[in-house]
């Protein structure tokens, strides 16, 4: 009979104990699956603010950038049009060069543009620094104003157009009618 009590005692411990086990396990499970719930919103909620920050900042340098590469820009839109006007326009354009202003617009340039596009800029003027009018080749003429398209493309890809499917004489048909002649 005692053994009797004790199988009946442990059956009634094991079936009260079986719905509270179950239920505390159950709130267990919920109270990890909610802090990981919340951990995981919290994780997208500073993913999604990071995300908006560098948006912003972008946007930022983006309004900074325009006017910036207008002004670095200048020169070669004189030189460009010397090409056809004739040396008045050439002169000015080397004398903006030489200028004060364009010093600062380079030293912001280098400052707050993308590595792609500083190269680029450093790139071109290499080219044109070594460039001798008595004993350059026209080879070496025409990768200059390469360089130059090259410049604007890299301009094109700061400002966000990546996938761009232009290459350097696509910059440069605008400004250069019979470009594929000449290059």
């Amino acid at each position: 009979m005692q053994q009797e009590t004790l199988n009946l005692g442990a059956l009634i411990l094991i079936s009260i104990s079986g719905p509270v086990t179950a239920g505390l396990l159950a709130g267990f499970v919920t109270l990890i699956l909610n802090k990981r719930t919340t951990k995981s919103q919290q994780e997208r909620d500073e993913a999604q603010a990071l995300h908006d920050k560098t948006l912003e900042a972008e946007q930022r340098l983006a309004a900074i950038r325009a006017p910036l590469y207008r002004d670095l820009l200048k020169p070669w839109a004189l030189l460009w049009a010397g090409i056809k006007t004739g040396q008045q326009d050439l002169n000015k354009a080397l004398k903006l060069m030489q200028s004060s202003e364009y010093l600062e617009t380079l030293f912001a340039f280098n400052t707050t543009a993308p590595d792609e596009l500083v190269e680029s800029y450093n790139d071109l003027m290499t080219t044109l620094f070594s460039l001798n009018e008595a004993t350059s080749t026209d080879e070496e003429k025409k990768q200059a104003i390469l360089k130059t398209g090259e410049l604007l493309l890299a301009i094109r890809r700061g400002f966000g157009m990546t996938d761009t499917k232009l290459d350097a004489k696509d910059m440069l048909r605008a400004k250069i009618q019979d470009i594929d002649t000449i290059l």
